[in-house]
């Protein structure tokens, strides 16, 4: 028998959602029964769909996402400051069988995993419990029907959208997303989009961009190409590669990668809970722009206005440009405290044994911080209800 919050979870991703999909006919098509499918839990309107009657229409196996010329989740990581371990176990997969690692990682003590999930746990105080889905864990959650199976295999209002938006309801704060967007159509070629980069023709939001050509030794021929526009440690990075060459298949396939972190991902989410997994188009062009070849003039002068290159515009999909909020971030003293404990710890811990320093400085320090008090500081006061303003 579930529990309550379980049925809520189940029905909250699956069953609505399918229900009003019938009620409203938009199911008459589809290769199996998902009337048939549809249990009735025990409250009027709420509805469940049994994990082991999958759609036939589900996600192929591996990392290959829905065929889908909009977008899809290829990395999720999050972390729960006010969520019990077993209330995020349901939200990743109520009733599956978890297992203990060996070890944690990341900081934790801890970790459950069942396939491609893992969930850290017994951290320091503050730091929660943590999530991280990778490519093929996302795939996973798709075969589970955790994913709304029958909104992500219809294209129907739903799916990661709406998981994203029930894990933002339940307090995550994500850490790190990645968005993917495939082109089987030939609109793409790395050779020019290699060539757009050394001739710069490119307008863009970061600072560098480099291609790597991959070589197999054995048989001295390239196995792959990949495009990658900003660094690795930003908030926000694009990689543009050959999935074809990759998972070894015989057509063309060449895969787009948007991945943000920290305060980007949580702004990147908002976006997708928001306009859909097309989003990750929208930014994209926000990001990087293939102009159409021109001369040493027009590069030094006028490179932002010349037109972009027809090739990037038939991918993004007349894609309007989505700019990610750059607002500051409202901090809280949660979140100090985690700052303190996770890099200054240590320091701290050295300073109080020191004889030429211990508990008398480290006071002195913190009264005279004290003075050094801005708004900021008194209004985060006040939002924790220390004292009023």
């Amino acid at each position: 028998m579930a529990s309550p919050f379980e049925s809520e979870l189940v029905a909250a991703r699956a069953g609505v959602g399918v229900w009003s999909g019938i009620k409203s006919g938009l199911f008459a098509e589809a290769p199996l029964a998902v009337a048939a499918q549809v249990v009735p839990l025990d409250r009027p309107g709420v509805f469940r769909v049994p994990v082991e009657d999958k759609l036939a229409a589900l996600p192929p196996d591996g990392n290959t996402g829905a065929v889908t010329s909009k977008g899809l989740v290829d990395w999720l990581a999050c972390t729960f400051h006010e969520r019990s371990l077993e209330h995020v176990k349901l939200l990743f997969g109520a009733g599956q069988d978890w297992q203990a690692a060996d070890r944690g990682g990341l900081g934790y003590v801890s970790c459950l995993f069942r396939g491609d999930v893992r969930v850290y746990y017994a951290g320091s105080v503050g730091m929660g419990v943590h999530v991280e889905v990778t490519g093929k864990g996302c795939r996973q959650l798709e075969a589970e029907q955790v994913i709304d199976a029958g909104s992500l295999a219809m294209g129907l209002p739903g799916g990661w959208t709406a998981f994203l938006g029930e894990l933002s309801e339940h307090g995550a704060r994500f850490t790190r997303v990645d968005l993917a967007v495939d082109d089987r159509e030939g609109l793409l070629s790395l050779e020019v989009i290699e060539q757009s980069i050394a001739a710069g023709d490119i307008v863009s939001r970061f600072r560098e961009g480099r291609v790597i050509n991959d070589y197999d030794f054995r048989t001295g021929r390239q196995s792959g190409k990949t495009a990658y526009l900003g660094s690795p440690k930003s908030l926000m990075f694009v990689r543009i590669y050959d999935k074809a060459a990759q998972t070894g298949e015989n057509f063309h396939w060449v895969r787009v990668e948007l991945q943000a972190r920290k305060e980007r991902a949580c702004q990147l989410v908002e976006q997708v809970i928001k306009h859909g997994l097309a989003a990750a188009l929208s930014v994209l062009r926000n990001y990087v722009d293939f102009k159409v070849p021109g001369t040493t003039e027009t590069l030094a002068k006028n490179n932002g206005r010349r037109p972009s290159a027809a090739w990037w515009l038939a991918f993004l999909d007349a894609a309007e440009r989505l700019r990610l909020s750059t607002a500051p971030a409202v901090r809280t003293l949660q979140q100090i405290a985690e700052t303190v404990l996770r890099q200054w710890g240590p320091g701290l811990a050295a300073l109080m044994v020191s004889p030429a320093y211990g508990t008398r400085w480290l006071r002195g320090v913190v009264e005279a911080g004290g003075c050094r008090w801005r708004s900021k500081h008194y209004d985060m006061l006040a939002r924790e209800g220390v004292f009023s303003t």
